[in-house]
């Protein structure tokens, strides 16, 4: 480096050090005479923030304070601190809270993290832009997988819903209800939602229902979709399907398998006794035994 390069990257350090010296030692607004005493009126004593003087209330400092004592005051305070980041963030814990905010604050990432963090059903209330941040959305359906139903429709991804249905701690088919039509009839979304929760069939479209093929490739994932009801359960065709599965082993049956206690398979899979031994059949069938 030449000596005018070094010069100016030392005055540079320098004014960066000078510069974080004052923001340090920066402090919070000066509290009006007797604060203490109003906050205490306000949150014990219960007292109306349109009766508190106006030197109180247009104090940043006083209000900061009162939010920390009591933050469901946030929604009494005045319009103007819907505009301040740092009384934003104070009521972060606040459910609704980002509603209020200023558009100017709805636009802003850094606030935006903070409530996504906390809460991703916050997501409702960002900026339009903000929503299709994909590092914003992937934060919001971390925190909170249900805010998927706030996330514009081409906004989402194929990946981002997978990746949202495998990661919920429930394993609840509430997920897939709120997914965009279009999104219900991916086979890949449907697979990885149904292994997650069978009874996300019951949520299938009727399209999705009605293909006998389609369902039978659910079976071998998790054969209880047959304690479901759906029409296919009554067409011998199917039923063709379903016992050659059973046969080749795709869907297991023996003593073993927990399979044995659908009711709909036990009667597939003994029906080719039924014609010689009715009686045999009807003892399997109420005692659970597989020996012929």
């Amino acid at each position: 480096l030449t000596h005018r390069s070094k010069v100016i990257i030392t005055l540079v350090i320098i004014g960066a050090a000078v510069l974080i010296a004052i923001a340090c030692d920066r402090k919070a607004p000066a509290l009006p005479s007797g604060s203490q005493k109003v906050i205490e009126s306000i949150t014990k004593d219960k007292a109306k923030l349109s009766k508190i003087p106006k030197n109180y209330l247009d104090n940043k400092g006083f209000i900061l304070e009162l939010l920390s004592k009591d933050p469901s005051i946030f929604n009494e305070i005045p319009k103007k601190y819907y505009d301040d980041f740092d009384v934003m963030r104070k009521a972060v814990k606040l459910e609704g809270a980002m509603g209020r905010a200023s558009d100017k604050l709805k636009d802003n990432k850094r606030l935006a993290k903070i409530y996504l963090t906390q809460n991703g059903n916050n997501f409702q209330y960002i900026s339009s832009k903000l929503k299709a941040d994909i590092e914003l959305i992937n934060l919001a359906l971390k925190t909170t997988p249900q805010a998927i139903k706030y996330v514009p429709e081409n906004s989402l991804t194929k990946v981002v819903i997978i990746a949202t249905i495998k990661q919920t701690k429930v394993k609840s088919p509430a997920i897939y209800s709120l997914l965009p039509e279009k999104f219900k009839l991916d086979k890949e979304i449907i697979f990885a939602a149904f292994n997650e929760n069978y009874v996300v069939f019951n949520q299938l479209p009727s399209a999705i229902k009605n293909d006998e093929n389609f369902i039978a490739e659910l079976a071998k994932i998790n054969p209880r979709i047959f304690n479901l009801y759906f029409a296919q359960k009554s067409s011998p065709s199917f039923h063709q399907k379903i016992k050659a599965l059973l046969d080749s082993g795709a869907i297991k049956f023996d003593e073993q398998s927990e399979n044995r206690k659908i009711g709909f398979l036990n009667l597939l899979y003994f029906s080719k006794y039924a014609k010689d031994d009715g009686k045999a059949l009807y003892l399997k069938l109420r005692n659970g035994s597989f020996a012929k």
